[in-house]
């Protein structure tokens, strides 16, 4: 499944981030050993390359702070604002007149232990480590820069709805399953359903 994108003005970045599929695995397909879950936060999806912020969409956003970000390696979080834009048009203007925070949940890199992968004839990019060893790396290399999004283990099916409804509690909007073994993917020309991250919401 994809979304189509608007090609013109190809952002300077890795590729497009993966967006989460809505759909759960049923009880009986679910093995909670193999997945973790992070709460979803109230922001706008961004991802940052070589010191540049973009929308999920590939426009640059031209934002006060400096961004921290090496070589060949592509940031994806959420800028969380106190006060929530009404479009992602709006964001660098609402922005620039609130504080606001970002928070970092996973990476992608060129140059780092795993090259990218191939996976298809369109071009979708893989950055072969899982979801646990990227975790690491962020917080390793971030944490004093960015607030990292915190991981959780997934206790059984029904602990998926008991942690969304706390994360909701907390001023989130959901949470986001994500499989342990998952890699990243990355597309050169739209933004690929990743069934391996699923979007939950109360």
């Amino acid at each position: 499944m994809r979304e189509s994108q608007d090609s013109s003005n190809k952002p300077e970045w890795l590729g497009y981030p993966p967006l989460p599929s809505p759909i759960l695995p049923s009880r009986e397909e679910f093995d909670s050993k193999e997945w973790i879950i992070q709460p979803k936060r109230r922001g706008w999806r961004i991802v940052i390359c070589n010191g540049q912020a973009y929308t999920k969409q590939g426009e640059a956003i031209n934002l006060p702070k400096a961004f921290l970000s090496f070589r060949n390696v592509q940031l994806d979080g959420e800028i969380i604002s106190w006060k929530r834009p009404e479009t992602e048009h709006q964001m660098e203007d609402t922005i620039r007149n609130s504080r606001y925070s970002i928070a970092l949940f996973d990476i992608y890199s060129t140059s780092l232990e795993d090259a990218p992968l191939y996976l298809d004839d369109e071009r979708t990019l893989s950055y072969n480590t899982t979801v646990m060893s990227r975790y690491a790396q962020l917080r390793e290399i971030y944490r004093n820069c960015y607030d990292i999004v915190y991981s959780y283990k997934v206790q059984s099916y029904s602990d998926i709805f008991r942690k969304t409804e706390r994360f909701v509690q907390e001023g989130c909007e959901g949470a986001i399953l994500k499989k342990k073994c998952g890699v990243y993917k990355v597309s050169e020309h739209s933004q690929i359903i990743d069934p391996d991250w699923i979007k939950i919401e109360p």
